[in-house]
């Protein structure tokens, strides 16, 4: 029983309740698998408000992300208001694999970032991934460093390029899942159940 991963459904509800408890607010994560047009509006309003230019998508490729093959989306509302979002799908080259595409907060240093990555990973043992990956840069700019925020959730640089881009992975082993699940999520009653 060492090996057991929470259910996706337990670390979504025990998400929502830690963050209700800690934002004093009504909170909620949705789930979607495909991107229509609302949720297109809000990725690009968030999009463009929390990145540089270079690094914004255009409504196109919003859209042409959201076709991708094996697509999902945390939405983190508080009030009804959009803070936060994660989007990904499979990996093109590996269908073992959950690519990260893009992980992005309103509010920082709530740790909505770092419940965003859990949950996708209980996601993903979930749906029968056995690696997740994602692209970033050693530093953004703010000079925070996105290398250590990934590698604090289990992932592990792969490749790095002279120009600060990064490709790190994550296999999903469910011990460290469970730390995470632990440390990010609330879910220390269900871990207690579960450990024997």
């Amino acid at each position: 029983m060492d090996k057991l991963v929470p259910l996706f459904e337990d670390a979504l509800k025990a998400a929502e309740k830690k963050l209700g408890d800690s934002q004093g607010e009504r909170c909620s994560l949705k789930l979607y698998t495909h991107m229509g047009e609302h949720i297109q509006r809000i990725v690009e309003m968030i999009d463009h408000e929390k990145f540089r230019s270079e690094l914004q998508y255009a409504m196109e490729e919003i859209r042409a992300r959201g076709r991708h093959h094996g697509f999902m989306l945390f939405l983190l509302t508080c009030e009804g208001e959009p803070m936060a979002y994660l989007y990904g799908y499979m990996d093109p080259d590996d269908k073992s694999t959950f690519y990260i595409d893009t992980v992005t907060t309103l509010q920082e240093g709530k740790g909505f970032g770092s419940m965003l990555v859990t949950l996708s990973l209980v996601f993903c043992v979930d749906t029968g991934y056995s690696r997740a990956k994602l692209s970033t840069e050693e530093l953004d700019e703010k000079e925070r460093h996105l290398v250590k925020f990934y590698g604090d959730l289990g992932f592990g640089v792969v490749t790095s390029s002279s120009e600060g881009g990064v490709t790190m992975e994550s296999k999903l082993e469910p011990d460290r899942i469970r730390d995470l699940c632990k440390k990010h999520l609330g879910l220390e009653a269900w871990l207690e159940e579960w450990t024997p």
